[in-house]
């Protein structure tokens, strides 16, 4: 999977592919939480708006529970 986002990456600018990439790194992160900060640190540099961001933005505070839980 990290092979076909890296390809994904380069076509960024493209609203369908940013698309694609943040679907694909939610379904990543979910799948092992040891990419978190990997994950989110990718996501935040891509030019992401609306609801791209705002999902990317859901996605760390959710990282941000699942850290709190385990330490709580």
């Amino acid at each position: 999977m990290l092979q076909e986002l890296a390809g994904l990456v380069s076509l960024s600018n493209d609203h369908a592919a940013l698309t694609l990439i943040v679907e694909r790194y939610a379904a990543l992160q979910a799948a092992d939480r040891a990419l978190l900060l990997p994950v989110l640190g990718s996501l935040f540099d891509l030019p992401l708006t609306g609801a791209l961001a705002a999902q990317a933005a859901s996605l760390a505070i959710d990282a941000l529970n699942v850290v709190r839980y385990r330490l709580g």
